[in-house]
C-alpha cells in the first residue's frame, strides 16, 4: 500500500481502530487527527467576535478614523471563535503587556467525527 492509499480516510480509520480495539470514538478522533496531518500549513480564517451591532449603511459611510461604535450596554465575558464562519469556541478577552488577546475557555466541536456525504 502506498502513501496516497495508506491515508485514505477509510485505511486510516481502519489502521486506528485496529490500534486501539473497543474504543470506536477515540480511533474515528485519531483517524480523523491522522488524515490531517497533510493540512497543517493551509492556512483558514479565524475570527474572535466581541460584538455586533446593526448600522445603516449612511452610518457606514460617515465613519472616520477615530469614531467610536457602541457595540452593546453589556460588559463582554465571552468572545465567540469562529474558523471558516463555523462558531468552534468561546473565549475570554486578556492582556498580556502591550498585546491583547483571547484565551479558550470553551469549545464547540463536535465531539466524534461524522461522514457528512
Amino acid at each position: 500500500m502506498d502513501d496516497t492509499e495508506r491515508l485514505k480516510p477509510a485505511n486510516v480509520a481502519m489502521m486506528a481502530r485496529s490500534a486501539m480495539p473497543g474504543s470506536a470514538v477515540a480511533g474515528k478522533q485519531i483517524a480523523a487527527i491522522a488524515t490531517l496531518r497533510g493540512f497543517h500549513d493551509i492556512k483558514i480564517e479565524m475570527i474572535c467576535e466581541i460584538g455586533r451591532v446593526d448600522i445603516t449603511l449612511g452610518q457606514l459611510l460617515k465613519l472616520q478614523r477615530g469614531a467610536f461604535i457602541d457595540l452593546s450596554d453589556e460588559v463582554v465575558d465571552e468572545i465567540a471563535m469562529y474558523v471558516n464562519n463555523k462558531l468552534v469556541a468561546y473565549g475570554e478577552p486578556i492582556t498580556a503587556r502591550t498585546n491583547y488577546g483571547v484565551k479558550v475557555s470553551r469549545l464547540e466541536l463536535r465531539p466524534e467525527i461524522e461522514d457528512e456525504s
